[in-house]
């Protein structure tokens, strides 16, 4: 979900161009370390999303295997 509270999200990116800022694209991030503990955190991890679009990439790389069998 959307939150108008400011503290739950963190600025990840910010494009710079010509010395003045374009853009700021904030929101939630969080990284694990391979043991399932948090390696690193930006935002309210703890808020609920709904992803929609951008997680096609993460779907389409989790088909990408071997043993998948794609019809011509």
């Amino acid at each position: 979900t959307y939150s108008t509270n400011p503290a739950d999200r963190e600025d990840l990116a910010v494009v710079v161009r010509g010395g003045l800022v374009e853009s700021v694209h904030a929101g939630q991030l969080v990284m694990l370390n391979s043991d399932g503990t948090v390696l690193m955190r930006k935002g309210n991890i703890e808020m609920a999303i709904y992803a929609r679009s951008s997680l096609k990439s993460l779907q389409a790389s989790a088909m990408v295997r071997p043993t998948l069998r794609m019809r011509s």
